[in-house]
């Protein structure tokens, strides 16, 4: 197959695969990055097996990992952080985990290089935790007994690195490659743009397929990009320019042309506002669903159906759907009642009562408006923390095109003042 310059053009999967890792890097060697992905990829090769068993049919191994990560009712009572650190190592399957260490791979060393380790590791856990509970709350509130009874994964974690990629290196250029039957045409582009594209998914995924974690990207992307400006050292952002004009990189070259225009591009820009629009939207309605839930009970029961073990008035009383097919071959349910079922009924075998879900709604909205808040003051400052460069030609150039508009300005204000003394 053809390959085009530097990495452009037709490649095969391992050829893609290859190019999709590369990017432009600051020099050196991210340790705690690799041991994060290290760590994450044998906790979730461990756990899959466990995963595997409760979609297969087994209910003890389900429940034993809610007691691991948390439920979702849990985490929006905010009552298990320590699940929600718990569920950030596990993965529900190969595809999932390796899907997601490629994109910690690839955004996760610019950004310990860049910030240091221990802003990484704030904005890592920050927006892991902040991710799941608002994904937990808007689930709730979405779905009632139908949403997941839990959630695994480091999407939000990562989505947290990519904000603070997309604020410090929106110049740099990454791979893009579109697969067809194991061809793939790969093509560089700036990483603004190509986390544009990962929003514009992100979003037409969330239309389609609500329960994948879509709420909890978006929540990491936020706090990623509002914690950024808080945590850059302008000394060190200044230190990685000057290695880059001296081509001190890893990876791809970022474009020059990149470098004449802002890095943080429109379209990215306009997907960050819908990304904060549709949090706060979908918030406020799951926000108004939430309050009907107060004093409710979350519980799941197995064994036959819901209706031969819940008065039937409870059933139609209910604010949400009672039913929700958790485990199609271990025949378990989840309900919400306005109240508990009997402690000595042997077929309830989790419960948890909803008592502050409402005020975890609120929450939820008040986060976001200041998340969004946040990420726009980082987008706005960018060319304080942005890392790329300026070649001293692409300067002149500037230079030589900002002194050509001003004497074209000048020369219509001569032109207008002379034309009112007439």
């Amino acid at each position: 197959m053809g390959v085009g310059k530097e990495g452009e053009g037709w490649k095969g999967p391992i050829g893609a695969t290859k190019c999709e890792l590369a990017d432009t890097s600051p020099p050196g060697t991210p340790y705690l990055n690799l041991a994060v992905i290290a760590v994450t990829s044998i906790a979730s090769l461990l756990m899959i097996v466990w995963v595997y068993r409760a979609i297969f049919g087994s209910l003890r191994p389900l429940l034993e990992l809610v007691d691991v990560v948390g439920s979702i009712p849990c985490q929006a009572n905010l009552s298990c952080w320590s699940g929600s650190l718990a569920a950030m190592l596990i993965h529900a399957g190969i595809i999932h985990l390796v899907g997601n260490m490629i994109f910690l791979y690839k955004v996760g060393d610019n950004v310990e290089l860049t910030l240091g380790r221990i802003p990484y590791l704030i904005i890592y856990i920050t927006a892991g935790l902040a991710g799941a509970f608002v994904q937990a709350v808007l689930s709730l509130g979405l779905w009632g007994a139908k949403a997941p009874l839990f959630q695994v994964g480091a999407s939000a974690a990562i989505s947290g690195l990519i904000g603070a990629y997309i604020v410090t290196y929106p110049g740099s250029t990454m791979c893009y490659c579109l697969c067809f039957y194991g061809a793939c045409y790969c093509t560089r582009m700036s990483a603004a743009n190509y986390f544009a594209l990962w929003i514009a998914f992100q979003l037409i995924l969330a239309a389609f397929n609500p329960y994948v974690g879509v709420f909890a990207h978006f929540t990491g992307l936020l706090v990623g990009a509002a914690l950024t400006p808080l945590l850059a050292k302008r000394d060190v952002i200044e230190r990685h320019r000057v290695r880059l004009a001296r081509g001190d990189y890893r990876g791809l070259p970022p474009k020059p042309e990149e470098l004449l225009r802002p890095s943080i591009s429109p379209l990215a820009r306009i997907l960050m506002v819908a990304v904060a629009l549709t949090l706060a939207i979908i918030g406020l309605f799951a926000t108004m669903h939430l309050a009907y839930l107060q004093g409710a009970y979350y519980q799941i029961v197995k064994g036959g159906s819901p209706e031969d073990k819940l008065p039937v008035s409870w059933a139609l009383n209910s604010p949400v759907p009672v039913e929700a097919r958790l485990c199609r071959p271990c025949k378990a349910y989840a309900v919400i009642t306005p109240k508990p079922l009997s402690v000595d009924n042997r077929y309830v075998v989790y419960s948890i009562h909803l008592a502050h879900v409402y005020q975890a709604g609120l929450l939820e909205l008040g986060l976001v408006a200041l998340l969004a808040i946040g990420a726009f003051r980082a987008m706005a400052m960018y060319r304080e923390l942005e890392v790329t460069y300026i070649p001293p030609e692409m300067e002149d150039l500037r230079r030589k095109a900002t002194e050509r508009g001003q004497r074209r300005l000048q020369r219509q204000k001569r032109r207008l003042g002379g034309e009112g003394e007439e």
